[in-house]
């Protein structure tokens, strides 16, 4: 497993290979057939329980190689009537893509990494008992390992095993060995493999294998269904864990000992990793055995955020309607989101009735950010009544409370404008809707994830298709599928995206192929309507800059720009549809370019979190920014020879990156920087500090800051990929730095 491939993924069933093995003893004779170690050549998965930790499978794999696993911290979960900041996380994890997917692509990667340091041979995974189900974060996972070309053997313990859609396993069955005569114990009880220092708090009487890492596997014969298993075991379980192995402890146990505390606590903790079901799963027994029914409706309330936040609508639109005994906060949050669920089920009517009754048991709230949410859920339900005029009308009042608040709420911007330009685009008024569109991903510039760079071309092609500027169009078709074609995790891309590029909702293992499918026909139709024929070139690859990937030229046309580099890099994805779209935005882009002839890869550089090169002097910055040496556009071929290259550094110009939403100044020393979406504050060091103050009026150019600080540009550049910087090149400097090196 030394020599890893690249994790390629291809459309179609993922094949497995896999055994059914009842016993330890008959595991153990499998291997020995294999000349397989199991204690140092294998690394093992046991879901046979159910996963019941965010990342299950990948947390149990680390633990064998020595990988420091680290959770999310527990969050204070409140009804999201309650709180702006829960419905802002909701917003900015949409735009962030699917974080579940992107996750399990790098545990992958690490896994994978440690695994061939190590000499591990074989994934073994034992599968979950019928009746369990699989976590997404898991089958996401164990699908990269595959796609990776590694050995990852599914392992079965009853005749009979559910797998996850798409998948398909060619089973053998194992030598036939009687169990072990031991009965279980209570660490047989505990899902997955057992950490060394758990295993010390519990007589071990169940026969297993001592793993890597002094971990240990519960023999298969000793794993019985929960529902199997006295609740007793489970309470003494309970009585001596904490963290998950509590909470899961509890769910099976005696209601009687349940404490909704820990469980809600815990289903915080799962909800930051994005294990969703589970959260729920721990929420659902924490209603059970609450003891009031205010205790009971604040669970409920929490649970009705997550199942908003995670797209359950239906669920949200099933709760019974709270009674009128419960106190007005509960009664409220419950409402709302009842209301919001029947909103996106397409259930304007009844809807209307509930958010009414949520906005008088909120008018005290008026003029706080959470009542303009409810405003916003509203507005979108006029929408679905077929009343834009009413929709508009309240998003409107929406802005305006927005622009008298005395900070802004980045995320509520974000939707309200999203909102008022898919207004005005149904009215077919397209500068509105160009102007709000504009102002929406305003508010991530210089933060843009990579759902938000296909996303804002989507949006501006769409309406300017429709009667507006067709080579804008034609520009941002280009541009989305640029984007689209480098993206790491393109099975990420989130499903408003989606929608908006096929016109529907697809089955997540059909994303990749669906969407490159549409935007080819997007491409051609936009190609046509100008009278541009495509001509699809193969043999080229999309890729995001990096600092191992070297590029020459910097080549551009209308709206866009691009960087060429001779390395080849392996395709993220290889299926029919995907490539095709790279060959025909291959052959768009490389249309009556002069390129080097050896190119193999074209890079997409997003300027950290903004767009694409559209004018030359972006273009130039590109080139700095990378080390391309020369830049092909309008016909000319330019060079960028050492003492050029030191002449367009020192005009660069230093900029607050317009991701920044404050500066905080710590003791006079250090700055900490507030983003407006997505990103942690950040402490920056006292040097660093020192350097942004003497740039702050916008002006400062890098060459001016030189006689200051010393090696300042490696300094600036640092700020620039940390999203806290701008280094922009004005036209004037282009101009006059590149005039004469035409060749």
């Amino acid at each position: 497993m030394s020599d890893r491939q690249p994790i390629i993924r291809r459309p179609g069933p993922l094949r497995f290979e896999g055994i059914t093995a009842s016993t330890l003893k008959s595991l153990q004779a499998f291997a020995c057939d294999r000349a397989l170690e199991l204690d140092s050549e294998a690394v093992f998965a046991d879901l046979s329980l159910g996963a019941w930790q965010g990342h299950a499978a990948a947390a149990d794999m680390a633990l064998q190689l020595g990988i420091p696993w680290q959770t999310t911290s527990a969050d204070t979960l409140q009804p999201f009537t309650s709180s702006a900041r829960i419905i802002a996380r909701m917003i900015d994890n949409e735009a962030l893509g699917n974080e579940g997917i992107i996750r399990a692509l790098d545990l992958a990667g690490r896994i994978r990494s440690a695994a061939g340091a190590a000499g591990i041979r074989c994934f073994m995974i034992l599968v979950p008992l019928p009746g369990i189900s699989w976590q997404q974060q898991d089958i996401a996972f164990l699908s990269f390992l595959r796609h990776g070309g590694d050995d990852v053997l599914l392992v079965k313990t009853t005749p009979f095993a559910d797998l996850p859609p798409g998948w398909c396993c060619n089973w053998t069955d194992a030598p036939g060995i009687a169990a072990s005569p031991e009965e279980g114990d209570d660490l047989a009880i505990v899902p997955g493999i057992i950490a060394p220092a758990f295993a010390a708090t519990l007589t071990r009487c169940s026969s297993g294998l001592s793993v890597r890492q002094g971990a240990f596997l519960i023999a298969p014969e000793h794993r019985r269904s929960p529902a199997a298993i006295p609740r007793s075991r489970f309470d003494r379980l309970a009585g001596v864990s904490n963290g998950w192995i509590g909470a899961y402890a509890q769910v099976h146990g005696t209601p009687y000992f349940v404490d909704p505390v820990v469980l809600c606590r815990e289903a915080s903790i799962r909800f930051g990793e994005g294990a969703t079901d589970i959260a729920l799963r721990l929420l659902q027994s924490a209603e059970a055995r609450s003891e009031s029914p205010a205790a009971r409706a604040a669970v409920q309330s929490v649970a009705q955020g997550i199942r908003i936040a995670s797209g359950r609508f239906s669920d949200a639109a099933a709760l019974p309607a709270p009674p009128s005994s419960l106190p007005s906060e509960f009664r409220a949050s419950l409402t709302l989101s009842k209301a919001w669920g029947l909103v996106m089920c397409d259930q304007p009517v009844i809807a209307d009735r509930y958010l009414s009754e949520a906005a008088r048991m909120l008018h005290g709230r008026a003029e706080t950010i959470e009542y303009l949410y409810l405003m916003n859920i509203t507005a979108l339900n006029h929408f679905k009544a077929k009343d834009p005029s009413g929709a508009l009308e309240l998003e409107k009042n929406i802005e305006r409370r927005l622009a008298a608040q005395p900070v802004t709420d980045w995320q509520m911007a974000y939707i309200n404008h999203i909102n008022q330009a898919r207004l005005y685009r149904s009215i077919g008024d397209r500068a509105a809707a160009a102007h709000h569109y504009a102002r929406a991903f305003l508010t991530c510039e210089g933060l843009r994830s990579e759902t938000d760079r296909v996303y804002a071309n989507v949006c501006l092609a769409t309406v300017e298709s429709r009667g507006g500027d067709q080579a804008s169009a034609f520009a941002a078709w280009l541009r989305a599928a640029f984007h689209w074609l480098s993206l790491t995790v393109p099975e990420a891309l989130n499903s408003r995206t989606v929608r908006a590029i096929t016109g529907r909702s697809v089955p997540s293992e059909e994303v990749v192929e669906q969407v490159s499918a549409a935007l080819a026909r997007s491409l051609r139709s936009a190609a046509q309507t100008l009278g541009v024929t495509p001509r699809p070139r193969d043999g080229f690859r999309f890729s995001q800059p990096s600092s191992d990937l070297s590029v020459e030229t910097a080549i551009s046309g209308l709206g866009w720009g691009l960087l060429t580099s001779r390395n080849a890099t392996p395709p993220v994805y290889d299926g029919g549809r995907y490539n095709e779209l790279v060959a025909i935005a291959v052959g768009f882009a490389l249309d009556g370019i002069d390129y080097p002839a050896a190119t193999a890869t074209l890079v997409v550089d997003d300027a950290f979190g903004r767009e694409l090169p559209v004018t030359l002097a972006q273009s130039v910055e590109s080139a700095l920014r990378w080390g391309a040496e020369t830049i092909a556009a309008a016909g000319q071929l330019i060079t960028i020879d050492p003492t050029r290259k030191r002449e367009l550094e020192r005009a660069l110009i230093v900029q607050i990156s317009q991701g920044v939403a404050a500066f905080e100044t710590v003791g006079n020393r250090n700055a900490v920087v507030h983003f407006k979406r997505y990103r942690s504050p950040l402490t920056l060091p006292e040097y660093e500090t020192a350097v942004l103050r003497s740039a702050s009026d916008g002006s400062t150019t890098v060459g001016a800051l030189t006689a200051q600080f010393a090696d300042v540009l490696t300094i600036l550049r640092d700020l620039e990929r940390l999203r806290v910087v701008r280094l922009s090149l004005p036209e004037t400097a282009i101009h006059q730095s590149v005039s004469n090196t035409v060749g």
